[in-house]
Order: C-alpha cells, then sequence, then structure tokens
C-alpha cells in the first residue's frame, strides 16, 4: 500500500533567545499514516551561517523547559539533519529546534516560533460490558513506563493483566471496587509486543496489543 504523507513546512526567521542568534533553520514536520503511532520525521535544514566547526542538533520542549540533543556530532559541511520523532516525546505545542557548536551553545540558528509534534496516541474502543456500552481506554501506544486503562464507571472490571505475545500471563492487577482506570507499570515488561486484556464481573474480557518499548 502506497504510505500517505501529511507534511507541514513553518518557514523560519531570525529569532534570538540567550546568546547571538544568526542565521535561521527552517523545521519540517511529516507524518507516515500508515506508520503506527507517532509515524513523524522532523527535517532540520540551516543556512550555514555558523562559525567553522561541528554542530549539533537540540529540541527545545517550550511546555516543559527541557532541552535535549537530537543528533550527534555532524560534519561542518552538513547543513541538514533527519530526526524520526521516537515514541518518547511527549505531545507538546511549544517547541523548536537549535543548532549550534556542541561546544559553545551561545551562538546558534533557532527556529523562530513554535511547531507541535504529535507525540504518543490513546487506543479507545466502544465494547459491551456487562451489557452496557462502555468505552476502553488504552494509552499511551507505544508506551515505556506505565500503561494507563480507563472504563466508564458504569462497568465493573475485576481485573487488569499484561500478557506476552503468546498471551502468558506476565502481570495482573486486581480492580477496586468502583475504580473506573488502573496503571500497569512496565519496568518490569521486555521491549516489543504485549498484550493488555481486562476481565468484567461478568467473565467478560477486552484485549488491546501493546507495543513496550525501553
Amino acid at each position: 500500500m502506497k504510505s500517505t504523507i501529511l507534511a507541514s513546512t513553518i518557514a523560519m526567521a531570525i529569532v534570538c533567545g540567550t546568546g547571538q542568534c544568526i542565521g535561521a533553520v527552517l523545521t519540517t514536520i511529516q507524518r507516515n499514516l500508515n506508520q503506527p503511532v507517532n509515524g513523524q520525521t522532523l527535517r532540520v535544514r540551516w543556512d550555514g551561517n555558523l562559525p567553522t566547526g561541528v554542530k549539533q542538533v537540540f529540541l527545545w520542549d517550550g511546555d516543559r523547559g527541557i532541552v535535549r540533543p537530537i543528533s550527534g556530532e555532524l560534519p561542518d559541511n552538513v547543513h541538514e539533519f533527519e530526526w524520526p520523532v521516537p515514541p518518547d516525546v511527549m505531545p507538546g505545542n511549544r517547541y523548536r529546534v537549535k543548532v549550534c557548536s556542541p561546544d559553545n551553545q551561545s551562538v546558534a540558528e533557532f527556529s523562530a516560533g513554535f511547531f507541535s509534534l504529535q507525540g504518543l496516541q490513546p487506543f479507545v474502543a466502544s465494547v459491551i460490558i456487562d451489557n452496557k456500552s462502555a468505552e476502553f481506554r488504552c494509552a499511551p501506544i507505544p508506551a515505556r513506563d506505565v500503561v494507563k486503562i480507563s472504563w466508564n464507571p458504569t462497568v465493573t472490571i475485576l481485573k487488569a493483566e499484561l500478557l506476552d505475545a503468546t498471551y502468558a500471563t506476565m502481570a495482573t492487577t486486581n480492580v477496586a471496587e468502583g475504580t473506573s482506570t488502573v496503571d500497569l507499570a512496565l519496568d518490569h515488561i521486555p521491549s516489543g509486543l504485549a498484550i493488555v486484556r481486562i476481565t468484567s464481573s461478568d467473565g467478560q474480557t477486552v484485549s488491546q496489543p501493546l507495543l513496550v518499548v525501553h
């Protein structure tokens, strides 16, 4: 099947934060609709006005005040970088890119304004439990540390389980009466395909595949 690409390009001007801003950075976000969950690639291009030497690309999360390197050291003649957005990037609308020398971050090229990264998306399904219509949610997918499962408070869930690909039980959590959400820890679950399963008071089960990424 041919992949469908949605792309949005944000033209960048020179916007200064701390330090000396020179040049401009152009970023493009592409989303591959046939890839699971994120399916985004961040494309970064800069105009080469920085001092001679190796460069590094950083991602700034304005919502959380976090700066993280997203590239290794790049040769001086490289002015473009592509970064497949990993599952651990949280969704947000205040991301910027910074390109600079890893040894001197005070002289940099910045992207102007902000752009959004989609991040992780929940699984949502309408099911019948205890002869009642209910919404079953599982997020995030993929998950790293914890997966949250929730359902309508009108239904009674007895337990939530994590199964491996052969449906062998890896972990079981009993659900307290009146509870409509449960968090399942994944620190002891290996990376790869797992299955989330909930069991209702009348013995019905609802299952959802889960990709665990550590």
